[in-house]
């Protein structure tokens, strides 16, 4: 039941979204729930980069807003195949993802590839500092399905805010359109009266 609540709101979310963070906030606190895990972070993923952009932390600080997966196997694997990889920090595992888990004292991370018309377009990084996790394979499928729908959120977004781009500025200057001009005109007309400036 939990399952299938965590996946209404995120479908709702989802289709109503109108800016990334709200729609990967209630991704990774609905994560963190299902499974039992300490943080989450979700990422997008600049296509043709090594290079994803954080946009939601959940339970965890960070100073970087971008995580380069050059030397990260297990993120590499989980963009180029699209499917879910977990690290465990016990043992003799030597990649760069379980060194990072001992570093900060936790002992498990789930990566979790957000997937939307059928490439991937970020992830979610699951963290469990106290206890390690195994998730079952229905557990992960459900984890899956929230994240699928949450990216689809996501990728709408990411093309609403192209076309409004695309809709105020030129296309081979660059520079802002007649347009856009009008609408800050507007805009600016309006603050004016309010502040009687």
């Amino acid at each position: 039941v939990q399952e299938l609540a965590g996946l209404l709101e995120i479908s709702e979310a989802a289709g109503s979204a109108t800016e990334e963070s709200n729609v990967a906030a209630l991704l990774a606190a609905r994560l963190r729930g299902a499974t039992g895990t300490d943080a989450a972070i979700v990422t997008r993923w600049d296509e043709g980069s090594t290079v994803m952009r954080v946009i939601c932390r959940d339970g965890v600080t960070g100073a970087s807003d971008t995580i380069d997966v050059v030397d990260s196997v297990a993120r590499r694997k989980v963009l180029r195949d699209g499917r879910p990889v977990s690290v465990h920090a016990d043992g003799d595992d030597d990649s760069t993802e379980a060194q990072q888990l001992r570093a900060i004292g936790a002992r498990s991370l789930v990566l979790l590839p957000l997937n939307a018309g059928g490439r991937t377009i970020g992830m979610v990084e699951l963290i469990a500092a106290r206890t390690q996790v195994e998730l079952s394979p229905a557990e992960m499928q459900a984890c899956e399905a929230m994240a699928n729908l949450a990216a689809t959120g996501l990728e709408k977004v990411r093309i609403l805010e192209q076309l409004r781009n695309a809709a105020d500025m030129d296309l081979v200057s660059g520079v802002h359109n007649h347009r856009y001009l009008q609408e800050r005109l507007r805009q600016e007309v309006a603050r004016s009266a309010r502040s009687h400036s």
